[in-house]
């Protein structure tokens, strides 16, 4: 060994080693650390009262689906409680009033069906499944939309053959919808113009109460909401009523039938 050299071995020299390799990564040197993403936003929120109505590319038909959406993160839903399907006279949202022709979907059997709506939304998008059963079976429909929290757009449904009846996929369009008549005055004729009905109706969380007059005697109703859809049930003139109601919120009026889907007036607004 020449004069002024040191040499390392054993294990000083892997010590040595090591530190040189730890300095060289704190000059810069080694794999570069990784850059924090962003979270991914938030869901869209969905939850309040809706209605969506779906459009047969099969059978030129429609039905409607009104549900009082609850929502958790990113998980949508509705039970039986707060959902409801019935088949409109047509599904023009907005430029004509819906009204009924039958309370049920495609597996209704003289009754109304068991809805439940399971979904999941992201900041731009849904998907749902909509189950359905009643007297003649059991149904499933898949959705897939664009949503911005408020409405749907460039939605499609498929659902397999069930009930009956072939399998079916159209579009689907859906609009969230505030309770705007909550307060008001109505006013109409029932029963082919032998009761004069006036009425206010008061909401609180979907609940629901029609108080008013039937050729002037006072009655009581109470209810609920299901989207832009209502019920109430109680005893008008000594007589027991099971009404569904159809509010319209671009006419502010009502459409109501009888729980066998048969027509029974009509309510306007009175300022």
């Amino acid at each position: 060994m020449q004069t002024g050299e040191v040499r390392i071995t054993g294990k000083f020299a892997k010590i040595a080693v090591m530190a040189l390799i730890f300095s060289m990564v704190g000059c810069g040197g080694g794999t570069p650390k990784s850059t924090l993403q962003p979270p991914p936003p938030p869901p869209a929120s969905m939850q309040g009262a809706w209605i969506f109505l779906f459009h047969s590319a099969v059978s030129n038909g429609c039905f409607a689906l009104e549900a009082n959406l609850s929502q958790t993160g990113n998980h949508v839903s509705a039970d039986k409680t707060s959902s409801i399907v019935f088949q409109p006279l047509t599904c023009t949202h907005s430029t004509i009033e819906l009204q009924l022709n039958q309370l049920g979907g495609q597996c209704n059997g003289g009754g109304m069906d068991d809805i439940t709506v399971d979904a999941t939304a992201s900041d731009i998008a849904v998907s749902f499944t909509l189950s359905e059963t009643g007297g003649l079976g059991s149904a499933v429909t898949t959705v897939s939309a664009s949503t911005d929290g408020t409405s749907i757009s460039k939605g499609t449904y498929s659902t397999p053959a069930a009930c009956g009846l072939p399998d079916d996929h159209g579009t689907v369009e859906g609009y969230q919808d505030s309770i705007t008549f909550s307060g008001e005055h109505y006013a109409g004729t029932f029963n082919g113009g032998t009761d004069a009905i006036v009425a206010q109706f008061t909401t609180s969380n979907f609940h629901m109460t029609m108080s008013g007059t039937d050729n002037g005697t006072s009655f009581v109703l109470s209810g609920s909401t299901v989207g832009l859809s209502l019920y109430l049930t109680g005893t008008i003139a000594g007589v027991e009523v099971n009404w569904f109601g159809i509010y319209d919120p671009l006419y502010n009026n009502f459409n109501i039938y009888n729980s066998d889907s048969t027509y029974v007036g009509s309510l306007a607004n009175t300022p």
